[in-house]
């Protein structure tokens, strides 16, 4: 059976190139749906020269010929939103309702929970976008979603004259009404695209339409399965996102983890492999380690196979992407590890328990890193210990951030 919905996620702290990979993906696609998360996630695509980052929309809008798609587990935030959208039409780029779709069911952003974010996120290094305070409200069940306040428009000023009341006691920072009318404004824009992108779905999967399914974050952010609390507030995993765009559990589906040839990490939490000699340094000049959407410097070390190992068994991940193998072919020497050995030296499992994770101590092998080629033996070897160890294979690898720098051995789409 050909597949027919692809799912591509990180399987790192997220910044592992799942943008680019989506793009490259996207060619045989029909159909392209960001399934979760918020503008707490940033994608950086580079064509012909040019550098798109977007923190809401699919990486298909970049193409006219598919649809794009905000599931309802997206959290939306309407200025953001209506802010990329304007970017694409200055770009010259079609970005209409025949073209993007946000469905109904989407919980809003709004900036009181910015607000509230800032002002409370920081401990775990959050990135302040207000994705964990609207999640709160959402579970909560609070939140406004786009068709809340497309019924009941004064349902924005409700709110926020609710968390007016409250934020001087709370110790949060105050929404002035200008704000509130740039979300109505940007409301509006949004309007004009709302829909059931589940039952658009539904109706896709019946003509064998080919949809890509494009997770934000990576799987060790994941708010179940990941360094907690040091996560995300969303469910980050492969097999997850069929469900979260509403497709149920799909036959004809392929999870595509991205991995990044290091490891970065924003924030903080555990980072057993970080690198804090001048070799971290040069992973972080060399691959331009520093946030899309906050632009703060990540944090960088080694690619973790104990990690990958984990996250791959628990995510549904069934074929490996490997990005930015042309840093390391720059750095030269690199490291990965393969094992953990605790204070005694006894070998020990991943943990997502960080107080656990604290004093274990990776074992390494050392690669030395030549030509930036995908033929090329060290490659080989890197792809041949990562096949090894994880027992899934490596479908591709990027050697730069355009879409010709990288190869892929098989199509995902005909696996």
């Amino acid at each position: 059976m050909a597949t027919r919905i692809l799912a591509v996620t990180g399987l790192q702290w997220g910044d592992e190139g799942k943008g680019r990979v989506c793009h490259d993906l996207a060619g045989g696609a029909d159909i392209v749906v960001r399934a979760q998360g918020g503008a707490n996630a940033g994608h950086t695509i580079y064509r012909n020269g040019q550098k798109f980052v977007f923190h809401l929309l699919p990486c298909g809008v970049l193409s006219s010929e598919k649809v794009n798609i905000l599931g309802p587990a997206v959290f939306v935030d309407p200025i953001r939103l209506a802010g990329e959208l304007s970017g694409l039409h200055d770009a010259g780029i079609d970005a209409d309702a025949g073209h993007v779709m946000v469905d109904y069911r989407a919980p809003l952003v709004m900036p009181w929970h910015w607000a509230a974010d800032q002002a409370g996120g920081r401990k775990i290094g959050t990135t302040g976008r207000g994705i964990g305070p609207v999640a709160l409200s959402f579970y909560g069940r609070k939140a406004l979603t786009l068709a809340d306040v497309m019924h009941a428009p004064e349902a924005v000023y409700r709110s926020w004259q609710a968390y007016m009341k409250t934020r001087e006691c709370l110790g949060l920072p105050g929404v002035d009404e200008d704000t509130v009318r740039q979300v109505r404004e940007a409301i509006d824009v949004i309007s004009g695209l709302a829909g059931d992108t589940v039952a658009y779905l539904h109706r896709a999967q019946t003509r064998g339409k080919r949809i890509l399914l494009e997770g934000a974050q990576g799987a060790l952010l994941d708010v179940l399965f990941g360094t907690y609390p040091f996560v995300t507030s969303s469910f980050t995993a492969a097999a997850a996102l069929p469900f979260l765009a509403g497709l149920g559990r799909p036959e004809d589906f392929l999870g595509i983890g991205v991995v990044k040839a290091y490891t970065t990490r924003v924030g903080n939490g555990p980072f057993p492999t970080e690198d804090h000699t001048k070799l971290g340094e040069m992973l972080r000049s060399t691959g331009r380690e520093f946030g899309a959407t906050t632009g703060r410097p990540r944090r960088c070390g080694w690619l973790d196979l104990v990690a990958l190992d984990y996250v791959c068994r628990v995510t549904g991940t069934r074929a490996l992407v490997i990005t930015k193998l042309d840093v390391l072919a720059e750095v030269g020497e690199f490291r990965v590890a393969t094992a953990y050995r605790d204070g005694t030296g006894k070998t020990v499992p991943w943990t997502r328990v960080t107080k656990a994770m604290e004093g274990l101590k990776p074992v390494y092998e050392t690669f030395h890193a030549g030509a930036p080629e995908p033929d090329t033996p060290w490659v080989k070897q890197l792809v041949q210990l990562i096949e090894s160890t994880l027992k899934i294979p490596v479908i591709g690898v990027t050697m730069g951030p355009e879409t010709g720098d990288a190869t892929y051995f098989s199509d995902p789409w005909n696996m």
